[in-house]
């Protein structure tokens, strides 16, 4: 049974309330749609960012936020991601590329064990600088995805970062074409293509998503090494003599 403290509650609770709920029920009779802060209504269609006038079908990130969302038609995104492609015989691109990936760039593995059973394997390159016009050019020849954020400091010198990503199978065709061109990467890269390798391996998947022993302590292994490349001081998956 409630006491009085809880009907006095129960109360107040109603009479702060009563307003929004009968504002609710009126919208549901007469059929208004409720107006949110972004100036749009539930149920209206959002339109393109781009100002195209086709119906938005992608939701991402505001240019330049961490939050919030710009509707965009499919293939306006500018964040879209691109299907992956190698220039082959590009070998000026390919040198460029490497050279970016062996400085500015980084090679991730890492494998996760799920409460289920199931393994997740990540491989991925990842390039994050401040140049917008290199990310846009390793799309532009590699495809990927990339994006954009700014640090939440106001602070001047703390500028716009821009990233450009391949991931999981994509990564070994594409490491295989920069692998003559990279020296400081070059070890971590033909792990990174074993590990790539054993995603698109339809024969290493198992059952429900779940791998034999053996194949999980391979990856394990695999990603161990990449990441035993990234945590050295020097950067460099060889050391190198340096001569005065």
């Amino acid at each position: 049974m409630a006491t009085d403290k809880q009907r006095a509650y129960s109360r107040k609770y109603y009479q702060e309330h009563k307003d929004k709920w009968r504002d609710s029920a009126l919208r549901r009779k007469t059929g208004e749609k409720l107006v949110l802060k972004s100036g749009y209504k539930y149920g209206e269609t959002h339109l393109c960012k781009c100002g195209c006038g086709q119906p938005a079908k992608r939701l991402v990130k505001n240019a330049g936020g961490l939050g919030g969302w710009a509707g965009y038609a499919r293939g306006h995104a500018p964040d879209e991601p691109k299907e992956m492609f190698i220039p082959i015989g590009e070998s000026r691109v390919l040198a460029y590329a490497a050279g970016i990936i062996d400085g500015e760039g980084c090679i991730y593995g890492n494998i996760r064990l799920r409460k289920t059973g199931c393994v997740e394997t990540h491989v991925m390159i990842q390039v994050t600088m401040c140049s917008g016009s290199v990310i846009k050019w390793l799309k532009d020849n590699f495809g990927g995805r990339t994006y954009t954020d700014i640090p939440r400091s106001g602070h001047a010198a703390y500028k716009r970062r821009y990233t450009w990503q391949i991931t999981s199978k994509q990564v070994a065709p594409l490491l295989r074409a920069l692998l003559p061109y990279l020296i400081e990467k070059q070890e971590r890269a033909k792990l990174a293509i074993q590990l790539s390798d054993s995603i698109a391996d339809v024969w290493h998947r198992g059952r429900k998503g779940k791998l034999p022993a053996e194949e999980v302590a391979r990856r394990t292994e695999l990603a161990a090494g990449i990441k035993r490349y990234n945590r050295t001081t020097s950067g460099e998956d060889q050391p190198i003599d340096y001569v005065n």
